[in-house]
């Protein structure tokens, strides 16, 4: 798959630490953070392959750490998780560059998949961009 790790944005331990359990199992590199301020230093100083957020952060939203993520790559896919999710958050979401939106609790399953084809996806359209810039 890819060597570059998750980012994982969930600020109640309990979940962030089932999460990053549950990621490792699947064979990702999750890197795990609680709090908005945290995930947007890790935007800027590391790659990653997908990010994996909660809506509601206690200083933000995961909107704003999709907005970051979008700057830093546009291609990069945001996955947002939600307990409390509508289906107009979720329309905005999408419409701003969401790769997908999910309720949670989330389906692990079903996340395997999205984080799946999330990476394979961003993976084909930097071999596009690669390509493109060799001819």
């Amino acid at each position: 798959m890819t060597n570059e790790p998750i980012l994982l944005v969930e600020d109640k331990p309990e979940l962030r630490e089932m999460l990053t359990h549950a990621l490792s199992r699947m064979d990702f590199q999750p890197v795990a953070v609680a709090s908005l301020e945290d995930a947007l230093q890790k935007l800027k100083s590391q790659r990653f392959a997908a990010v994996l957020t909660d809506l509601k952060l206690p200083s933000g939203s995961g909107m704003d750490v999709l907005s970051a993520a979008r700057n830093e790559d546009p291609n990069l896919p945001v996955i947002i998780m939600t307990a409390y999710g509508t289906i107009a958050q979720a329309v905005t979401a999408m419409r701003d560059g969401a790769f997908d939106f999910i309720q949670k609790p989330v389906d692990l399953n079903h996340l395997n998949h999205l984080l799946t084809r999330a990476i394979e996806r961003q993976q084909l359209l930097r071999e596009n961009l690669v390509l493109r810039e060799e001819y």
